[in-house]
């Protein structure tokens, strides 16, 4: 285990990163020379920056996740926050409350701890499931509003005495949240699977270091102790392994941190969109494009990364951008798709909206699927004219049919009204025939024998 995670670290920090963090520490330590509360409130304030931006990262990709992993530790790291806040500005010689002792920074300490801690075991059992943010909010706030409350109401425990050091409850503490620190490792490695070797390598260091800092904090006697600098720079750590793992991945590379199981539909759904030879996009209730496949990035004239996250109406224009935004704006608001056709650029398009629903039954995007109908329209509209032109000259064509009365002597055919009518012009009128006369050489011997013998 340990191997594995020190090679997944040791892929993803380069070499400016370890120089950046290294002076980072050396600033760190040049501070507490200067000033010990200094040095506190930059250690702390780094774990709070950094707990924010996980809290952040998780609530605003909440409706995207399918399980509650990110999001149960992203709240928990907000509450968290917030108690190392407290913990911070009722340290000793903040002055922000001058009734309470060194006691009162170190009880908070504790309860953020066992907060902390408790937060990464518990976690795993959301990798498979989706649990409503406001549950996980009201949870959070009801501990932490209860830890405080018993903490200054004088129920809590006493964890620091002055001149004496820290009490029996602290230091027990301290080591029941390594345990707890310690099964959430085996935890974690349980579930390796849902993560990808580079997010699990981190979150699993910063559990070790989460354990290492646990143990220097139970040595220390006075609050500015060489024990309790040490302690606080491996939080720092810790946070810096929680911000490579969660925010700097969830940026960067968000399908390394949406674990294997969504990696794997990630793949899928690419696959889904680039499969047919038509345009196909995903996008949010905001109209920005989610996900776009090769035919609708060629046709909307750029790339598939540089197209992903604008939003889809800046890419058209006129009557076009008009129409398909109010068509889209109503495939959210009522939850209907919406099948037409239109031109863009003349090119006639055969779209269809289709609604993307979340588990309450409210539209949160739209999947879109375009085909260019130009060349199909042009054949049909060729079809079409010829069908036309064939119908016409149907109309026009005359047939004889049936019996004809002809005269056997001198062949005139009687017509409808009575009448005997030379064949030629009978025919003519009933058809689309032509006569053009001449003479047979039989009927010339009789009719011109003197010239049909000259000519022999």
């Amino acid at each position: 285990m340990l191997q594995s995670t020190t090679n997944a670290l040791g892929r993803a920090l380069t070499p400016n990163q370890v120089a950046f963090w290294c002076l980072a520490m050396a600033a760190l330590f040049l501070a507490d020379l200067h000033s010990f509360l200094l040095f506190h409130g930059l250690a702390e304030g780094f774990s709070m920056v950094v707990a924010g931006a996980v809290f952040l990262l998780a609530w605003n990709t909440r409706r995207f996740l399918e399980n509650s992993y990110l999001l149960f530790l992203g709240v928990s790291f907000a509450f968290t926050a917030g108690l190392d806040l407290l913990h911070t500005l009722s340290y000793k010689g903040m002055g922000v409350f001058p009734n309470h002792g060194a006691d009162l920074p170190t009880q908070i300490w504790i309860a953020s701890r066992y907060l902390h801690s408790i937060s990464f075991l518990v976690a795993p059992s959301f990798l498979a499931r989706k649990l409503p943010a406001r549950r996980v909010i009201a949870a959070y706030g009801l501990a932490s509003a209860l830890a405080l409350w018993s903490i200054f109401a004088g129920w809590f425990p006493e964890c620091y005495r002055e001149g004496q050091g820290l009490t029996d409850f602290k230091v027990g503490s301290e080591f029941v949240i390594m345990a707890l620190f310690g099964a959430a490792i085996l935890r974690l490695r349980q579930r390796r699977a849902f993560f990808s070797p580079m997010v699990l390598g981190f979150l699993t260091a910063s559990l070790v270091l989460n354990i290492a800092s646990g143990l220097a904090f139970t040595f220390y006697v006075g609050v500015y102790d060489l024990s309790n600098q040490v302690g606080h720079i491996l939080k720092v750590m810790a946070y810096f392994c929680v911000y490579k793992a969660l925010v700097e991945t969830g940026l960067r590379q968000p399908f390394e941190l949406l674990f294997r199981e969504v990696k794997q539909s990630e793949r899928t759904w690419r696959a889904l969109l680039n499969a047919p030879h038509e345009s196909a996009l995903l996008l949010d209730d905001e109209l920005r494009i989610l996900a776009i496949n090769r035919v609708a990035a060629q046709r909307l004239g750029g790339e598939v990364a540089d197209l992903t996250g604008k939003h889809f109406l800046d890419l058209l224009e006129g009557e076009v951008r008009e129409s398909r935004g109010q068509r889209l704006r109503q495939v959210l608001e009522t939850g209907q798709p919406q099948h037409f056709q239109d031109q863009r650029r003349g090119r006639d398009y055969d779209l269809s909206f289709y609604p993307l629903m979340d588990p309450q039954g409210q539209a949160v995007g739209v999947a879109i699927y375009a085909q260019d109908i130009t060349e199909r329209l042009a054949v049909e509209r060729e079809r079409e004219a010829l069908v036309v032109n064939l119908t016409q000259a149907l109309a026009e064509v005359k047939t004889l049919s049936g019996l004809l009365p002809i005269c056997a002597s001198c062949k005139r055919i009687r017509d409808d009204q009575g009448y005997w009518n030379q064949i030629e012009h009978y025919i003519s009128l009933h058809s689309q025939a032509q006569f053009s006369h001449g003479i047979c050489p039989e009927c010339a011997r009789k009719l011109y024998p003197e010239l049909m013998d000259q000519q022999s």
